[in-house]
């Protein structure tokens, strides 16, 4: 049988180790600051190797961050949602619940609102309606003015 023998453990390990090592060595990606922006890494569609065997080297995307929308909407009685995210949508992930609360809460209270971007003064309603989620606001403004109505009227009859 001789000199010529074949040891699996001692071909396989080199490139199992290399492979580990290729697998763990990813890092993340940092927002980072440029000229007064902040900017987000997203990260790019998976790289391609071209028809000549190539890999594509890989460019990471980049979204301008903005203040949340629902910062710019104060009640007349200074009520705010106190909102300080930054994103690179028009709402940080729930703030438009959390703007479409305050509208409801305002309308219900027959308290105007400011839009800071608009610089005017209106109906919160009329605030919601500019948005998708207008009409779930207008809608629950709605029934609870109704249950209002009725306990009003429960409460009429039961004093009369």
């Amino acid at each position: 049988m001789g000199h010529n023998t074949f040891s699996a453990r001692t071909a396989t390990a080199p490139t199992a180790r290399h492979s580990l090592s290729a697998a763990f060595s990813a890092k993340a990606e940092i927002p980072t600051v440029l000229r007064g922006v902040m900017v987000a890494a997203t990260p790019a569609a998976k790289a391609r190797p071209k028809a000549t065997g190539e890999k594509v080297a890989r460019t990471p995307k980049t979204q301008e961050l903005h203040a949340c929308r629902c910062r710019d909407f104060v009640a007349e009685d200074g009520e705010w949602t106190g909102c300080e995210a930054m994103t690179a949508r028009t709402f940080a992930p729930g703030h438009d619940a959390k703007l479409g609360s305050l509208l409801q809460k305002k309308a219900l209270a027959n308290v105007a609102v400011h839009d800071a971007t608009a610089g005017t003064y209106a109906d919160a309603l009329f605030w919601a309606a500019q948005f998708p989620f207008g009409a779930k606001v207008a809608g629950r403004v709605a029934d609870a003015q109704a249950k209002r109505g009725a306990l009003r009227d429960k409460d009429a009859a039961y004093r009369a």
